[in-house]
């Protein structure tokens, strides 16, 4: 303030001057900093300000959002100019009471009133299903978090592994795993290196993992022609890793825990088992089941 006055003035004061100057006129210095560096709290989620005007069924945090429902449309949605009657209710609200029910996990009876009618979403639901529709947006959602983190679109590698489960109330097939002494199922999972699912395999608890490997490697292979390298552990060494390889033309490289090193003495296992350095891949289809567990699906569709 000392410069600015002097060249506006011509007349040099000093800052004792001007200080004394200031307080004579009644303006005081207020610090900011505290109020700066304050800690703010933290926000997860959408808040009110992200959705839409509330209506009969805006009001749910499983509602999709403006931006979220523009990237799906096109599936759910019929061309323009198609024929037949029109949809007597709007595809985004049926969506909407979709997600409500996988969110909850509530039964199709119970849905609530706001929604249409319970039966005619589970048909809609069961028709959507058998389409791959719900398919095709997780593999949208997928590519676009990979470019969000600055990956390619498409994964170049990916995990395998199994988790042995009590059946739930739905039923299914059943049996026993001697190895985890675990009565139920077994979920058979490919994930990529950031945990993401690519494919999933629901078999009883009493087939092995070299022998469920295959119904789940082929169909993540069918769907990106892009991955060339898989993890595995030690349970799908050997035979099993080969057969994988020959398979589905990918390098298969078998990861040991911490403190195992060494390679297979067997004559059909050509390939290397890496040190505990790739041990951390191998946890990625452990935190995949980690989140499979609260998930919940509609009675009928299992996951």
């Amino acid at each position: 303030m000392c410069v600015a006055f002097a060249e506006r003035t011509g007349i040099a004061v000093c800052t004792v001057t001007m200080h004394r100057a200031i307080k004579r006129a009644g303006l005081e210095r207020t610090n900011t900093r505290q109020a700066r560096t304050a800690t703010q709290p933290k926000r997860y989620g959408y808040t009110k300000a992200h959705r839409t005007a509330p209506s009969t069924a805006d009001q749910y945090a499983s509602s999709l959002t403006d931006a979220e429902w523009a990237l799906a449309a096109d599936l759910f949605e019929l061309p323009e100019g198609s024929r037949g009657r029109p949809s007597k209710y709007e595809r985004r609200t049926m969506v909407d009471a979709c997600c409500y029910v996988l969110r909850t996990g509530c039964a199709w009876t119970m849905l609530p009133k706001s929604f249409p009618p319970w039966l005619t979403v589970h048909k809609s639901f069961s028709r959507w299903a058998a389409q791959g529709k719900f398919e095709q947006l997780q593999q949208r959602l997928f590519a676009q978090w990979r470019q969000r983190i600055e990956r390619n679109a498409a994964p170049s590698a990916m995990v395998i592994d199994s988790q042995a489960n009590r059946i739930s109330p739905q039923g299914g097939t059943s049996g026993y795993d001697a190895g985890k002494k675990v009565k139920g199922r077994k979920r058979h999972i490919v994930t990529d290196t950031l945990g993401l699912l690519l494919a999933v395999s629901v078999t009883a608890a009493s087939v092995q993992d070299r022998d469920g490997a295959p119904e789940v490697v082929a169909p993540a292979c069918a769907k990106y022609a892009s991955v060339k390298l898989l993890y595995a552990d030690s349970a799908y060494a050997g035979k099993c890793a080969e057969r994988l390889r020959h398979e589905n033309d990918i390098a298969v490289e078998v990861v040991r825990r911490p403190g195992a090193f060494g390679e297979w003495n067997d004559p059909h296992c050509s390939h290397v088992l890496r040190p505990a350095a790739f041990y951390p891949a191998q946890a990625l289809g452990r935190r995949a089941h980690s989140g499979l567990v609260g998930a919940r699906a509609p009675h009928g569709h299992a996951p």
